[in-house]
């Protein structure tokens, strides 16, 4: 089974206060790092709920010619691709077994019900090719905290982590 494989000290010194400043850039509540690492790299299934910046509908809603793709969710959705950025490219916070990826990002869609302010984006990060990716779907509802959601794809988690048995612990891969 392939899954990422850090070492302790990696966790302590680079990457946990990295997700932690992700966080505090990004005007988002602090959260456990190992949970938002957990979460990005798949390690568990399912959405997770971070608090950021609370936006809702303008009183008399969006203006004529609003610019949604460039402004939805846009807070969130800058927050999600410094973790990416954070966890997947930089060389001294990769997971042992993996190497640092360049990642393209693309908003896929969203969807906007401005009566219950339910509002949804899914963003696509992709490394060479379109198999090799994960989806991430923000919602929120509201001023209800955001969740997120990562979906990897399995040519996603077989192109990131060699085997346990393929790392040569002496030097990085």
């Amino acid at each position: 089974m392939r899954k990422a494989l850090y070492e302790e000290e990696c966790l302590q010194r680079n990457l946990y206060p990295s997700i932690r400043a992700v966080f505090h850039e990004h005007y988002f509540s602090e959260v456990d790092p190992m949970e938002v690492l957990r979460t990005v790299i798949g390690a568990c299934k399912g959405s997770v709920t971070w608090q950021g910046p609370i936006n809702s509908v303008p009183r008399d809603g969006y203006p004529q010619g609003f610019d949604f793709v460039g402004c939805f969710l846009i807070q969130e959705r800058n927050l999600v691709q410094s973790l990416m950025e954070v966890i997947y490219g930089k060389r001294d916070n990769v997971a042992r077994n993996s190497a640092p990826v360049v990642l393209g990002c693309h908003l896929s869609h969203f969807t906007f019900d401005t009566d219950k302010n339910r509002k949804e984006a899914v963003i696509f990060f992709e490394a060479g090719h379109p198999s090799d990716c994960v989806r991430v779907t923000i919602r929120a509802v509201g001023r209800e905290p955001c969740t997120f959601t990562f979906e990897h794809t399995s040519t996603w988690t077989t192109n990131r982590y060699l085997l346990p048995t393929q790392v040569k612990w002496g030097s990085a891969p």
